[in-house]
């Protein structure tokens, strides 16, 4: 008879508390600079999110659907789709119907979106934060992000697309 038992790795359980304290400082920091980034964009009357959806559609050399916008986000599609036809509401995108797919809807910016996305770029907050580390620190840190996304998202299941670069946006 064939042996299938398979292999466990065991973690000590002074590493497994390593590893949750960690994933609780990466929790934690997540949630400062995201609520100093709240109050920063409360002057242009978006939210993180909105800020992030307006950044992405900007950036971009099409008018993406809400579907693709999720697969930046990592977030859930209805969950996206619900946020961009709010933001539709408040007047910050348009919704165009695919001109191929009938039943798909794009969005871009309004005027009103564009000027909410030219007052988030005052990224102060974020930058006065991250100044803190050097390059150095920075670049290492980027690495050590990457591959814990990499690490989180092959675990998940999902296929994410790369946030676009800010330095896409050039000069406005």
């Amino acid at each position: 008879m064939k042996n299938t038992k398979t292999t466990k790795v065991t973690i000590d359980s002074s590493i497994k508390a390593d590893y949750y304290d960690l994933w609780g400082l990466l929790s934690l920091t997540h949630r400062a600079i995201n609520k100093a980034r709240e109050r920063e964009l409360m002057k242009c009357g978006v939210t993180v999110e909105q800020a992030s959806i307006l950044h992405i559609i900007f950036v971009l050399d099409h008018k993406p659907t809400a579907t693709e916008l999720s697969r930046y986000l990592i977030r859930e599609p209805h969950s996206v789709c619900q946020t961009a036809n709010k933001m539709v509401t408040l007047g910050l995108l348009k919704k165009i119907r695919d001109s191929k797919r009938r039943n798909i809807y794009r969005f871009s910016l309004s005027d009103k979106g564009l000027a909410s996305f030219r007052c988030s770029r005052n990224r102060e907050s974020i930058e006065s934060i991250i100044s803190e580390l050097s390059k150095k620190d920075s670049q290492e840190l980027i690495s050590y992000l990457h591959t814990l996304l990499d690490a989180a998202t092959e675990r998940i299941g999902i296929d994410r697309l790369p946030l676009p670069s800010a330095q896409l946006e050039g000069e406005l």
